[in-house]
């Protein structure tokens, strides 16, 4: 093992950066230390892909088979499950505060996996009113189409006149173009009440997007984004991923990443940089590969100044992004903090950029915009600081790790224990910080964005921003000891929970506001147990006893009381495995101890890489919630 290790360490452990103060020849006396370590951390603690099967009850032997990687909320919401959870073996909380246990109970087996609904009558979106059907592409094209202003909009009337209006009913339509009107039409309903048209326009889309599967050119490959776009918007990323690699592929098939004659034409160009953009979104989002590496595209860059060029600029940020969560670079937390803030730096870099070239400003919760600018703002804002919270929430979870076994102690022993490695990590708790107020900035920002402008549900899943948000807060909360930040926290999670509720509530979005205020109903439960836990109750005294407030039943029933409380681990007193415990084992104590005296030697452990396999029959996802949604009348897993 330390063989292996040695291998692996020296050309990061030689490299210095502005975040590693060791001078070479420490980083060599704490590569010796680290080797000398066993077991190292795992880096799955931090940087975990989830790979998990479900066999359906109606169909047990189709066996799914879903993977997720360590950018992903699902990877993110394992590590929620074991702080909120955490608790000793042989004691768990009440059957009245913990009575909802299992995957079927909490219905997230059809939230990850889909559900085999039976399918209502096929009614053909022909039959829609024409004013109804006109209202729903007149949305698609006053937002949506502002941020992918791939298809034409005179085409699209055109092809709507044919559908609908009494002059062309009864004209051929092109197969693309046909596709193309009713996935405009469904993203155009997504904003609106009209739950009904909606469910038919997307099963509508899906079916046409399906008859031109085999068709390759350029209108083959928007409509295939478009489709993932809806996807997306509706709750559905893994069916997004599905078809932004149809998409991809066909792109390839037509040639279209490849520059020379014909390729500087905008339509083209807007097709293969929104094409580029969209899979680093989505990839980013689910922790998958890329299909369409960037190197391989050859396609002019869109001028400056355009939108479409700070897109561009974002989602190379993005892609960065997603390069910290699998390559190995980042495999010391002093390589990983010098990631982070490089990110930081292009983020800052693109604010000031998109602002100069086309008037959109990062962080301004009142936006005075619309039309075009509008779309361009809402999309900006909610990927500028989605992306910040990825590029450091890989620290705030290892500092979360590094605090838990304190606090712990703390509480199990009734007394304050000298943080001795509390002032090695002053670039943690930095990095803690940024990625908690980049999750408040979200939520602040949807706050403002949602009270004061409608119909825009379509131009993005702002779902699914909300929820990274307070998902990042949840975390922060399960040990965050001081009262004020606790509270601050509870506060923020409360206004993302308002600000789901102004969503038009339709799955995931209920299913996410459930897990949410589960969430918040542990910590508030949890907190107010640390508090009454904090004053002893006292134990009385014989007649020549000292006084020792820290032993007898009193403080027994205490310690066990804390034992249970969620986000709190006391492996070492307890001696009993925790089911979803921390990335400390009993050597790795010895290790933070002696980092103490070492000059921060946490700055340049390895974090070897591993895999979590879950069986859905045997795990306890009382508080997960998926960023799937569940999809009617369609029979496959998403």
């Amino acid at each position: 093992m330390a063989e292996r290790r040695k291998q692996q360490l020296p050309a990061q452990a030689e490299t210095s950066s502005p975040y590693d103060t060791a001078s070479h020849a420490t980083e060599r006396e704490r590569t010796n230390t680290v080797d000398e370590i066993e077991p190292v951390p795992l880096r799955e603690r931090i940087f975990n892909n989830v790979r998990a099967t479900y066999a359906a009850p109606e169909s047990p032997s189709c066996l799914l088979q879903l993977y997720y990687g360590p950018s992903s909320n699902f990877s993110f919401l394992q590590h929620i499950h074991s702080h909120l959870t955490a608790r000793r073996a042989s004691r768990s909380i009440s059957d009245g505060n913990d009575d909802d246990q299992g995957i079927d109970r909490f219905k997230y087996k059809s939230i990850v996996f889909g559900s085999a609904s039976k399918k209502g009558p096929a009614t053909s979106p022909v039959f829609l009113h024409y004013e109804l059907a006109l209202s729903f592409l007149q949305n698609f094209l006053s937002t949506t189409h502002h941020y992918l202003p791939l298809l034409d909009s005179d085409r699209l009337y055109e092809t709507f006149e044919k559908l609908y209006g009494r002059k062309g009913r009864g004209d051929s339509i092109e197969p693309l173009d046909k596709a193309g009107v009713i996935v405009s039409m469904a993203l155009g309903a997504m904003s609106t009440e009209e739950e009904y048209w909606r469910q038919r326009l997307l099963t509508q889309a899906r079916t046409e997007s399906e008859s031109v599967r085999y068709h390759v050119n350029v209108k083959a490959v928007q409509v295939a984004l478009l489709m993932a776009h809806c996807e997306f918007a509706t709750g559905h990323p893994n069916l997004a991923y599905l078809s932004l690699g149809s998409a991809v592929t066909k792109a390839f098939a037509a040639g279209l990443h490849k520059g020379g004659s014909g390729s500087d034409k905008p339509e083209l160009s807007h097709t293969m940089w929104n094409l580029f953009c969209n899979e680093s979104i989505s990839c980013l989002m689910l922790g998958r590969p890329y299909l369409l590496d960037r190197d391989i595209i050859t396609v002019p860059l869109p001028q400056r100044p355009s939108f479409m060029a700070a897109l561009v600029r974002l989602c190379t940020t993005i892609r960065n992004t997603h390069r910290l969560y699998f390559h190995h670079e980042t495999s010391t937390i002093a390589n990983m903090v010098e990631s982070a803030h490089e990110i930081r730096r292009e983020l800052e870099d693109f604010s000031s950029c998109i602002k100069q070239d086309v008037g959109v400003c990062i962080g301004e919760l009142t936006c005075l915009v619309d039309g075009e600018k509008l779309a361009w703002h809402v999309v900006t804002n909610y990927l500028y600081f989605y992306t910040m919270i990825l590029a450091f929430r890989p620290l705030l979870l290892l500092q979360v790790e590094l605090q838990r076994p304190k606090i712990a102690e703390e509480q199990l022993n009734g007394e304050t224990v000298p943080n001795t490695s509390h002032h090695r990590w002053p670039l943690l708790l930095d990095a803690r910080e940024r990625c908690i107020n980049a999750a408040r900035s979200i939520i602040s920002f949807s706050e403002s964005l949602l009270s004061t402008v409608t119909g825009i549900q379509s131009l993005c899943n702002h779902g699914y921003f909300l929820e990274s948000a307070c998902f990042v807060l949840v975390l922060a909360a399960t040990h965050d000891s001081d009262a004020a930040a606790w509270s601050s926290h509870i506060q923020f999670i409360t206004r993302g929970l308002a600000s789901l509720r102004k969503l038009v509530q339709r799955e995931p979005i209920p299913s996410v506001v459930a897990a949410l205020e589960r969430m918040r109903a542990k910590l508030v439960a949890g907190h107010a147990l640390l508090e009454q836990s904090a004053t002893p109750e006292p134990v009385p005294l014989q007649q020549g006893d000292a006084a020792d407030v820290h032993s007898g039943p009193a403080a027994t029933m205490q310690m066990e009381d804390v034992a249970m409380m969620p986000g709190l681990l006391p492996d070492q007193q307890s001696g009993v495995p925790q089911g979803g415990g921390g990335i400390w084992t009993d050597a790795n104590q010895e290790m933070l101890a002696s980092a103490a005296d070492d000059n921060g030697i946490l700055e340049n452990f390895e974090l070897p890489n591993m895999d979590w396999g879950i069986d859905f029959s045997l795990l306890d996802v009382e508080e997960f919630v998926s960023v799937m949604g569940i999809q009617p009348a369609f029979n496959n897993f998403h």
